[in-house]
């Protein structure tokens, strides 16, 4: 956000392009990073961040007095839709072979989950295109497979992660 703040402060000795503004407190950079340049003020609000922050700007005249001006901003949290942060590679196996579990938290980022700790993921294996090679299966989110004896092909497998407000993405692998 952007805001011409040239008219906010005046001094009847100083001509209003000659006072000093600047940004004095912001009790949450974290939330909101603060700058000014030719008497506009920019408010970068930062991804993923919820709260209140309070912010002052100070004018000043040649004569070193000065006057402060102090605001609240307020952001409110909504729901962020999960994503695909590393996605499933290929898995490749020898007939009769192994593969380890796969931790489904490291394949999907969702911000509510990491950064507010105030939703949580679901996932379920939407597709299976060959169960008779492998039986899939996810266990308190960790995607495992069952490779079958004396098989060899291909199986495309689709995950799925779900939020709480049923927002969901899907990663899909052979």
């Amino acid at each position: 956000t952007i805001t011409d703040i040239s008219d906010y402060f005046a001094d009847i000795e100083t001509n209003n392009e000659q006072l000093v503004i600047a940004v004095t407190d912001n009790t949450n950079p974290v939330l909101v990073e603060t700058s000014i340049a030719n008497n506009t003020l920019t408010l970068d609000f930062q991804d993923n961040q919820f709260g209140t922050a309070n912010i002052t700007v100070q004018a000043t005249d040649g004569d070193g007095d000065s006057i402060t001006d102090s605001f609240q901003v307020v952001v409110v949290s909504v729901n962020d839709i999960p994503s695909v942060a590393f996605p499933i590679v290929a898995v490749n196996i020898d007939e009769d072979g192994t593969y380890p579990p796969i931790h489904l938290s490291e394949v999907f980022y969702d911000p509510d989950v990491v950064v507010t700790n105030s939703d949580q993921l679901s996932y379920v294996i939407i597709e299976n295109s060959n169960t008779p090679l492998v039986i899939t299966a996810i266990d308190n989110g960790t995607l495992t497979f069952d490779f079958q004896d004396n098989q060899f092909g291909t199986a495309n497998i689709t995950v799925q992660a779900t939020d709480g407000d049923g927002d969901s993405i899907t990663d899909s692998f052979l």
